[in-house]
């Protein structure tokens, strides 16, 4: 019965998911662009990750994938170390934006590139019906690179609908100048979603979206991460650290007021307009504006932050001092 237990959690522990444990890389000896003690990923899992520019998203992605190699911590797939399999021999597909596709090789010939890196023959119906259905039917024979971006898009949607990967990582929406592109984006990542079972590992600089299901949200933040199953409770964290800083920095809770009206207020009072919270749809007026207050999440030693955003105050021996007048705010308080 001890050998079978042993067995059974052995199996159930690794098998079909993602997890990393102890992992750190970093691009010089003074900065970890990811440190990460534990994260799981479960089998068929739909994953966020979000957070501000260099916050370590899409390093994290290039080290699941392989385009980079950590020097300390572990990456399982589907219970295998990550660093012992080669590329090729992973099942996943890593969208970015701009698509990677053979630019002087004809629709059809970037389908079929599929077949020739894993060894196979094409299922030349098959192809054809995936791309029918992404609205490239009348484009078989046209090079890659006279598609418009839109399109290309679609191609590289239709590759991985084809390959049918056990992982999808997801790059793109940085790049995407338009609503309208973004929406296509979406769109396409609703198509794989729908009809495969992949887990999905999502960069999304737009939290908010409800066009995609997710299981998870992963805040990053300098290397380190925050998890969370709902978006709400991150938006409770926030009140919960503005709540705090009503009365670090001694501004009086209006009693009449809900908690989201004073934090109005207290953005309105230290000019933090890039913190402004919509009471009313329970949202922050933008994702940057999102992370940015997150950030204080991750220690409270960094509250001090808030009072310094875009340098409009100064810290100095615990007394807040605005720089444009000279004037004395008030001093911190503890918590």
């Amino acid at each position: 019965y001890f050998l079978w237990h042993c067995l059974h959690c052995r199996l159930c522990y690794n098998e079909n998911m993602i997890e990393i444990k102890n992992l750190q890389f970093g691009y010089n000896d003074k900065f970890l662009a990811v440190n990460i003690k534990e994260l799981k990923i479960e089998d068929g899992e739909h994953v966020c990750f979000f957070g501000l520019t260099g916050s370590g998203k899409t390093t994290l992605l290039r080290l699941i994938c392989g385009l980079e190699k950590a020097p300390e911590g572990t990456i399982f797939i589907d219970g295998k170390d990550r660093a012992g399999v080669e590329n090729h021999n992973l099942n996943m597909s890593y969208l970015l934006n701009p698509p990677v596709l053979l630019g002087s090789k004809s629709v059809l010939d970037n389908m079929r590139y599929v077949d020739k890196v894993r060894g196979t023959k094409p299922d030349e119906e098959e192809i054809k019906r995936i791309l029918f259905e992404a609205q490239l039917g009348d484009k078989l024979n046209k090079k890659a690179k006279k598609l418009p971006a839109n399109l290309q898009m679609q191609l590289n949607f239709s590759r991985v609908f084809y390959k049918k990967p056990k992982q999808i990582l997801v790059d793109i929406f940085d790049n995407a100048k338009t609503d309208e592109e973004v929406l296509g984006q979406l769109r396409g990542i609703n198509w794989l979603t729908s009809e495969l079972s992949s887990d999905l590992l999502l960069v999304q600089m737009v939290p908010f979206c409800k066009e995609l299901r997710v299981d998870k949200f992963v805040f990053c933040h300098f290397g380190q991460i925050l998890v969370k199953n709902c978006l709400e409770n991150f938006v409770t964290d926030v009140c919960n650290i503005w709540a705090k800083l009503l009365v670090k920095f001694g501004v009086k809770v209006n009693e009449k007021l809900s908690l989201a009206k004073n934090l109005e207020a207290l953005g309105q009072k230290y000019r933090l307009a890039e913190f402004a919270y919509d009471g009313d749809k329970k949202m922050f007026a933008s994702c940057d504006a999102f992370c940015e207050v997150l950030e204080l999440a991750v220690s409270e030693e960094e509250f001090e932050r808030a009072a310094d955003y875009e340098g409009e105050f100064l810290i100095y021996d615990n007394f807040v001092f605005d720089k444009s007048s000279g004037e004395c705010m008030g001093r911190l308080k503890g918590n």
